[in-house]
């Protein structure tokens, strides 16, 4: 394990943990993926946490969606080379730091209505990939929203 033990693992800088992550394991990194993403030195690592992504007006090769409405169970790494979102395991964003598409993500901290932070990550598709069009935002609930976007901020100016 890489240093973020000390920090990340403390039951007060720790998201709660969905109830699918917690009896079926549903939103955790692959053992593989993870084993990578350790080797690059993880500076927050967070799973199990509540992933919701809004698509609007996305098109994609073989894909039209007006308006679309997905939560569930999901990971956020930041690691110093790389940052990887994850939805029920499959990777959504994962993109190296030194990337220029990292400054196409808008990146706030937001509090819901009942006080939780959270993390918003909004884009354009066609900034990640051409043969995309659409709006993206992905909401992540986690404790460490600030902590991440003066991270990732200072990585994508």
């Amino acid at each position: 394990m890489a240093g973020y033990t000390s920090c990340v693992l403390w039951k007060e800088t720790m998201a709660p943990k969905t109830i699918a992550y917690r009896l079926l394991r549903l939103g955790r990194i692959r053992p593989r993926r993870r084993y990578q993403l350790e080797s690059e030195d993880v500076q927050v690592l967070d799973e199990g946490v509540r992933v919701g992504i809004i698509y609007r007006h996305y098109k994609a090769p073989g894909k039209r969606i007006l308006y679309r409405r997905a939560v569930g169970s999901g990971a956020v790494v930041v690691t110093h080379k790389r940052l990887a979102v994850f939805f029920y395991g499959r990777p959504v964003i994962d993109l190296p730091l030194s990337d220029e598409r990292i400054a196409a993500l808008a990146f706030t901290a937001e509090r819901s209505p009942k006080g939780r932070p959270s993390l918003r990550i909004s884009f354009d598709a066609a900034d990640l990939d051409p043969k995309c069009s659409g709006h993206v935002a992905l909401f992540i609930r986690t404790n460490r929203a600030e902590d991440l976007v003066r991270t990732l901020g200072r990585a994508g100016s």
